[in-house]
């Protein structure tokens, strides 16, 4: 799997014939280099093989024969191989010229000169000048003595070359693209155990170095007589045509044949996965595949496999130029993977995207969507003709995602605010703005891929409590000159009426009464003396009323445009001393507006003699 310095997906080219893999190999096969632990492993009788000679090179001792006979009853004489036989062989360590198969799909072809081509099979061994042909939807996986491993995808075919020595100390191995594409990897291995790799493609070569971390990413092809190169990991150069270019990390080249290499270019960051999701089970064997854009990519190539590494590869798509993709025949019933690369305009690969799994689960084509619907948790007001087109939202309302899938069931849900993708912990939080007008909506989808998505609910989230305001009537709010025409014009007012009998503490007839009036409905309070008196408002403003001047008291709501409920509790006290009494009413006020955010007030009335 290559992982992008940039980015943490890529995707492959769509003109790739074949991939051939270099890597460092599992931890099974390390601890059987390092530990002696046995496998086995096939390997093809050639002229002059025999059981003692199999023996020295798989087990390390020729006296070891009788361990190989003794797994292959059907050989009459140990001492009489014939060329072409199979025989099956325990092995602790692969011989330096030699690889082992250790993963295949579909169809696979060796040929062992001076043996005839036949079907390649796991546990095959290969030797020098061995060579492998994958066909169209096939890959293979080789091991190496020196813990590396060959990854060939489909429609590619390698030479193994013999390991020369370089200057008497240094082993090179040589592997001969003859087409398709070679990926390169070594993971953190101690660079002194493992010999050099020369990729040679046309009449171009290339010797991919490690990082200092012992980290190797690279990737070859050799398409329509260009032999082309991209680095992930560690470095390399390119030589062709008589000159040499080396090539960093994240840096690619291409040479034509006969041609000196180009200019190193950067390589494309890899596409981000979209669908299906990581982990995903899928009721359907058709599935779409979705992928972000990168910019500057030509196309795009989709790898599905049976493994991380694509060693086993299923399906391969190449040449696309959109960002999604449907098969057209069923994929298997299984764990699978998948992963995408761009190819920008010069042919490149950029990054492989890290592989994706996935499961299909059913061969049965679901078609149908699920059914979304939603409801509002909490204290809300929904919307009514002709007064609120919206939900209006209080204090810890959500709104709640409902789907259901009949077929294939449920997968997953996808919340969306604004037409933007939320997390679903996000959403539980409600990240709106008090009085902002937001949509909300989501995605469901089933096991089969299949989407449905709620039409956008316009909501509106208040947790602002209401408004109280006060003024006279025929006189603006709090001293303005005109008083709103809502106060009482325009609105239905359909009062309830109290009354309140004091005597009037500024005349001097103790018999006679001060009535005043209390008419409310469920927004606004009017009161009114029977007779004209100033008063004092809260202690600082200083009013007259009287029976053509009440005073009134107005709640308001921004938001929801209308009040629940206002209630009002009225007390009484005579202050002053013989001369000079006056009267205050106090009135505690309370309005709360349909989703429950409440305000509390106090008015006083201090009343301060008659209208002068």
């Amino acid at each position: 799997m290559y992982t992008s310095p940039k980015s943490p997906n890529r995707r492959l080219n769509r003109s790739l014939c074949a991939v051939l893999i270099l890597v460092g190999i599992s931890i099974a096969t390390t601890a059987l280099a390092q530990s002696g632990t046995t496998r086995e492993g096939i390997h093809v009788v050639r002229p002059g093989d025999t059981l003692e000679s199999l023996a020295l090179q798989y087990l390390g001792s020729s006296d070891q024969w009788r361990d190989i006979w003794e797994r292959n009853p059907e050989i009459k004489n140990p001492h009489l191989l014939h060329p072409g036989d199979k025989v099956l062989l325990p092995f602790r360590r692969l011989p330096d010229e030699s690889a082992f198969v250790s993963n295949l799909s579909n169809q696979v072809e060796q040929w062992r000169p001076p043996l005839s081509r036949e079907r390649s099979t796991i546990y095959d061994v290969l030797r020098a000048m061995d060579q492998l042909e994958t066909g169209k939807r096939s890959s293979v996986e080789i091991s190496f003595p020196d813990l590396s491993l060959l990854r060939l995808n489909e429609e590619s075919k390698i030479i193994l070359e013999p390991t020369a020595r370089l200057g008497g100390t240094v082993d090179r191995r040589q592997v001969e693209l003859v087409t398709g594409q070679v990926d390169l990897e070594g993971e953190g291995s101690d660079q002194g155990s493992r010999a050099s790799i020369q990729l040679v493609m046309g009449d171009a070569k290339a010797e991919p170095q490690p990082s200092a971390g012992g980290e190797l990413r690279t990737r070859a092809r050799m398409e329509k007589s260009t032999a082309q190169l991209m680095v992930y990991t560690g470095s390399s150069e390119l030589e062709a045509g008589g000159e040499k270019v080396a090539v960093d990390e994240g840096m690619g080249s291409l040479a034509k044949q006969g041609e000196a290499p180009s200019p190193p270019e950067e390589l494309l960051d890899a596409p981000e996965l979209l669908q299906p999701a990581e982990g995903a089970r899928l009721a359907t064997p058709r599935p779409g595949f979705s992928w972000s854009a990168v910019e500057g990519a030509l196309d795009y190539t989709l790898e599905i496999c049976r493994d991380s590494a694509c060693g086993a590869l299923e399906r391969r798509m190449t040449g696309m130029t959109e960002t999604e993709w449907k098969p057209a025949g069923n994929l298997p019933i299984e764990k699978l993977f998948w992963r995408v690369t761009a190819r920008s305009s010069s042919g490149l690969d950029g990054y492989p995207s890290a592989s994706r799994p996935f499961e299909i689960t059913s061969d049965q084509e679901d078609t149908t969507p699920p059914s979304v619907a939603f409801k509002v948790d909490g204290i809300h007001l929904a919307p009514r003709y002709g007064i609120n087109r919206h939900w209006v939202l209080g204090r810890g309302a959500l709104f709640e995602a409902q789907a259901d899938d009949g077929e294939s069931g449920l997968e997953r849900w996808i919340p969306l605010l604004d037409g933007e993708e939320v997390s679903p912990q996000a959403w539980s939080s409600g990240p709106w703005k008090t009085g902002v007008e937001h949509e909300a909506s989501f995605i469901a989808v089933d096991r089969a891929d299949n989407r449905a998505e709620l039409e956008p609910v316009p909501f509106i989230f208040d947790d602002q409590a209401p408004a109280l305001t006060w003024g006279l009537e025929h006189v603006g709010p709090q001293g303005a000159l005109e008083a709103p025409a809502s106060v009482f014009d325009g609105v239905p007012w359909n009062p309830s009426r109290q009354t309140l009998s004091i005597n009037d503490p500024h005349s001097w007839w103790f018999w006679r009464k001060q009535i005043w009036t209390f008419d409310r409905d469920s927004r606004q309070i009017l009161i009114r003396p029977n007779r004209p008196v100033r008063v004092s408002v809260n202690g600082s403003s200083e009013v007259v009323l009287g029976p053509e001047r009440g005073l009134w008291i107005l709640a308001e709501d921004a938001i929801c445009e209308e009040i629940q409920r206002l209630d009002y509790r009225s007390t009484l006290e005579v202050v002053g001393g013989f001369w000079k009494k006056n009267t205050v009413l106090s009135f505690e006020i309370e309005a709360r507006d349909p989703v429950d955010n409440r305000v509390q007030g106090v008015l006083k009335l201090e009343t301060l003699g008659k209208e002068k």
